[in-house]
């Protein structure tokens, strides 16, 4: 089973929105494993109440949320593992050597995904990024303790990413 990992900072924002509307988007059908952690992680922690609200609007469960630190077991274990910083990759990188080819922010993969040769393999077309990427244009303000309306439109930019993220991986079918 392929496994997708998001990482921000904390666990409590970014990275468990992300899992949540991804499991919901991928559902029972798909053979994607999907999880969250922080690169320092509030361990224990739940959702932040405003994206969590956000969330509910949506019709998406959030209490079973905990708070996780990322290790690099999960990296290894991890087929690709998405960030919502070029810090948050760069830690995952000091922590698992040798994964750069699996591990990009999230906004670059789906700007690469969007561009995807019809008869590419969508991992192995994200890896030749590599060490390469850099750049902070595509880092994902962390919208914790910025009220609803930040919690909102980070919860909305976050579908719109996985929407065409998660068809492009196979892991939902295309429209």
């Amino acid at each position: 089973m392929p496994r997708l990992l998001f990482v921000c900072q904390a666990n409590v924002a970014r990275s468990p929105s992300a899992e949540i509307i991804a499991r919901r988007r991928i559902g029972r059908s798909s053979d994607w494993r999907v999880a969250s952690v922080g690169t320092h992680a509030l361990e224990g922690y739940g959702i932040a109440p405003e994206l969590g609200a956000a969330l509910e609007r949506r019709g998406l469960e959030v209490t079973g949320h905990r708070a996780r630190q990322v290790t690099r077991a999960m990296i290894d274990r991890a087929d690709l593992v998405l960030t919502f910083q070029v810090d948050h990759r760069k830690w995952c990188l000091r922590e698992a050597p040798g994964s750069s080819g699996k591990v990009l922010t999230i906004r670059r993969a789906a700007a690469l995904l969007e561009d995807i040769p019809s008869r590419a393999e969508p991992l192995s077309y994200l890896s030749h990024d590599g060490e390469r990427y850099t750049s902070e244009a595509d880092d994902f303000d962390d919208p914790f303790g910025h009220g609803p309306e930040a919690a909102e439109l980070a919860v909305t930019d976050i579908d719109r990413l996985l929407l065409g993220i998660l068809p492009a991986l196979g892991a939902v079918p295309r429209d």
